[in-house]
């Protein structure tokens, strides 16, 4: 009998044993994890040259460096400001590699952010304000945080403070594990670098619905900007632009992605600033070389201008503005019907107005 326990208890252990074995062994091949083959490497790169202040002090210009030919990697470039005090320059590098457990098949999504640099300049020339580690602060706080989308960086007022704010959320292994509910707003007072979390705000509608008196500008409407410009300046493949300012007051940027979008003879805006002139004139000279600048201008004005006004300032001297053929599709439309355009009047006439205009607005700061 003795002798029967004794066995019965030694096939126990051994089966206790091989049990844990084979735990260990699931433990330490569960979690093998390989590469999937798949690293992409994006950010924002901006590289500002120049800014000013128009002649009347009511309008900014900037120039920036928008040689993209450098990386294959998906980098886009876009400064950001605080009219009419600062430009606002974003650089940021990240690392996204794709890993897999070999015996759950899971994927993980590792990623890293390289550098995350802010650098605030002021006006006039190129005057260097602060730069800003972004990272290190974040290191400093042990938040482990990823921006939820690198076109949405932006600048407004808070607490009568400039900041320049994103949305984030946490970094996680897996997307499994991704968690909606770890989103906040991130942001960075551009003058002390004082970091602040806010509540997350899903505003994109809200901006959209405040761009759409802009949407005659863009691609969608390509034949009005083409017929204008006179030569194929505003393409479907630019992003030449015009868009609401709409955390700041009565400001709407143009967007020239290339220097040489900008028409020879355009009066109005060389005499708002004369130095964007003299610069256009050294490029125009050098390209007789075929040595093309790569440079992109953007242009904040304030004072809530018109279409007509915007149009002044991208159209040369003395040429009228053509709507033959401009239509207002039915999604667009304050009725919900297709109508023809033959005028800025009747444009804002048709065009489905914002449902809160300004919502979000602070004065602008000079």
């Amino acid at each position: 009998m003795k002798r029967a326990v004794l066995l019965f208890v030694f096939c126990i252990m051994f089966c206790i044993g091989c049990s844990s074995k084979d735990k260990k062994a699931d433990e330490n091949t569960t979690h093998k994890i390989v590469d999937d083959g798949y690293t992409l490497t994006w950010g924002i790169k901006n590289n500002l040259q120049r800014i000013w202040i128009s002649e009347d002090g009511n309008a900014l210009c900037a120039i920036q460096d928008n040689d993209m030919k450098e990386s294959e990697d998906p980098v886009i470039r876009y400064m950001l400001y605080i009219p009419l005090k600062y430009a606002v320059e974003v650089n940021m590098t990240v690392h996204s590699n794709r890993m897999r457990d070999v015996n759950t098949d899971k994927t993980y999504l590792e990623r890293n952010i390289e550098n995350f640099d802010v650098k605030v300049y002021g006006i006039g020339g190129k005057q260097l304000k602060n730069e800003i580690d972004v990272l290190e602060i974040l290191k400093e706080k042990n938040m482990n945080i990823m921006p939820t989308d690198y076109t949405m960086f932006t600048t407004r007022m808070y607490e009568n403070k400039p900041c320049l704010v994103f949305g984030a959320e946490d970094i996680v292994s897996s997307n499994e594990d991704k968690n909606n509910n770890t989103k906040r707003m991130i942001y960075i007072d551009v003058e002390t670098g004082e970091l602040f979390e806010k509540e997350y705000e899903d505003i994109i509608d809200d901006l959209e619905d405040e761009n759409r008196i802009n949407l005659i500008y863009t691609s969608q409407f390509s034949k009005f900007m083409k017929q204008n410009m006179g030569r194929v300046l505003w393409s479907d493949f630019d992003t030449n632009s015009v868009r609401t300012l709409s955390f700041f007051e009565g400001c709407r940027q143009i967007h020239f992605t290339d220097i040489e979008n900008i028409t020879e003879n355009n009066t109005k805006l060389f005499t708002m600033f004369p130095v964007l002139k003299i610069l256009y004139d050294e490029i125009k000279k050098n390209n007789e070389d075929k040595v093309r600048a790569n440079m992109a201008v953007d242009i904040i004005l304030t004072g809530n201008p018109s279409e007509e006004e915007i149009m002044s300032i991208i159209l040369p001297e003395g040429r009228e503005v053509s709507f033959e053929g401009v239509k207002i599709n039915a999604e667009n439309s304050v009725d919900g019907k297709e109508h023809d355009i033959h005028s800025f009047d009747e444009w804002r006439e048709y065009c489905k107005p914002a449902k809160d205009p300004g919502k979000y607005a602070s004065p602008v700061v000079k």
